[in-house]
């Protein structure tokens, strides 16, 4: 592998591969119907990014993920990145009190999430989990277990009480402009943490190990 991609961002390795390759396919969702050329999928992950920048989204702040084998997952590793903000990976298979535990170990300030797996319904356990979440208003969560989530963002169609629905942030980020997203994503370094990932916890609490621009970059590469 060169050493130039060794000292790259995974939002800039995404330009530069869509400059590339801006016509070739980068996503596949067969489940979804769902096809991206590297192009359209930049696109798409700067959209999510402005959303997020427009919900105040700070550099570092730590950004659970919930869900399987969505596209979604895919889109909002890329537009973390690309702000700056760390990526923290939710077990599909945890249950409430594995959830709490993650939640207030990883101090993570946005929390997004699909319906359900399996037996799991996720919307029903982080209700009962955050009581205050269906009275509060999206992205202005107030709960005294975790004071430091502030903002629930739900992966689907339906409409859940106190969450921010994903189809939305590119609504939200419409204002932001592309100098802005640019300014953030030049911030970014090769060696800033931008993924946590839990362990299984099998022979103790679960522990968030970290990756950097630079550790994913490589490993893919």
């Amino acid at each position: 592998m060169a050493d130039d991609l060794l000292k790259i961002t995974i939002g800039d390795l995404l330009d530069r591969q869509a400059a590339r390759f801006g016509e070739r396919d980068a996503l596949v969702h067969v489940e979804h119907g769902l096809r991206y050329s590297y192009a359209e999928f930049r696109d798409e992950c700067n959209r999510v990014a402005k959303g997020m920048l427009a919900l105040g989204i700070q550099k570092g702040d730590h950004v659970g993920i919930w869900a399987t084998n969505y596209p979604e997952w895919v889109v909002a590793q890329f537009a973390t990145a690309k702000i700056g903000a760390v990526l923290v990976t939710v077990n599909p298979s945890y249950r409430t009190h594995e959830l709490q535990y993650l939640l207030r170990q990883s101090d993570a300030s946005t929390l997004l999430l699909i319906d359900s797996f399996k037996s799991s319904d996720y919307v029903a356990m982080i209700n009962e989990l955050i009581p205050e979440l269906r009275d509060s208003q999206p992205g202005q969560l107030q709960s005294a277990q975790f004071p430091q989530l502030q903002r629930v963002i739900f992966i689907g169609k339906q409409r859940q009480p106190g969450m921010i629905q994903w189809s939305q942030l590119a609504d939200l980020g419409a204002g932001v402009t592309d100098h802005e997203l640019a300014k953030r994503q030049a911030a970014c370094q090769p060696d800033d943490v931008i993924n946590i990932q839990y362990t299984s916890g099998t022979t103790g609490f679960p522990k968030g190990a970290q990756l950097t621009h630079f550790n994913i970059v490589a490993d893919a590469s």
